[in-house]
């Protein structure tokens, strides 16, 4: 006689994902760059109401961006056969609040969009690169936990990239994740 053992191996439940799992305070990093400063850094403060809204939620903690744009290199090309010397070098930080209207929307996979309005901090600079107007970010998003998410600007570079301001007319390519703060 011979004895047979049927054995299934199911997947874990996949999360269960709305605009509701996104609720509370988040702190998020992000890396890449902004405008003509590829390596440019970003950390943000924002809270999420579980119903597809952004607020600065608690007067404690104001939703906030602090950009950090960088360039690396001395924007110099040298001659040929001339070593270059490069380095990174910080070019500005430019200060935001969060303004009205700020959204965001998380489909059943777990991937979604946030539009947050950025209202410029009246200590920003004009020069070297003007910070002082409001600005517009998109995200796309991936919700990968209870406590967390993946995001990434999607504002692409357009072909007036050479302006005056480049933080609006130069897209952004920041990734980065966002914890819940408890």
């Amino acid at each position: 006689m011979t004895s047979f053992i049927l054995c299934a191996v199911y997947p874990a439940p996949a999360l269960l994902v709305t605009n509701a799992t996104v609720v509370g305070n988040y702190n998020c990093e992000m890396t890449g760059g902004v405008g003509k400063h590829p390596f440019s850094r970003a950390l943000m403060q924002v809270h999420a109401d579980g119903k597809g809204n952004i607020s600065s939620g608690l007067v404690v903690h104001p939703g906030v961006l602090t950009l950090e744009l960088a360039s690396f290199g001395t924007e110099q090309t040298p001659a040929p056969g001339t070593p270059a010397f490069y380095f990174q070098q910080p070019f500005e930080i430019c200060g935001y609040f969060l303004g009205v209207g700020s959204t965001y929307t998380i489909r059943a996979d777990g991937e979604g969009t946030m539009t947050i309005n950025w209202v410029p901090d009246g200590s920003n600079k004009a020069t070297p690169v003007d910070c002082t107007g409001g600005e517009k970010f998109h995200y796309t998003i991936l919700v990968t936990s209870a406590t967390s998410f993946s995001i990434m600007s999607s504002d692409l570079k357009n072909s007036n990239c050479a302006t005056v301001d480049p933080l609006v007319n130069c897209g952004s390519s920041l990734a980065g994740t966002c914890q819940l703060q408890h």
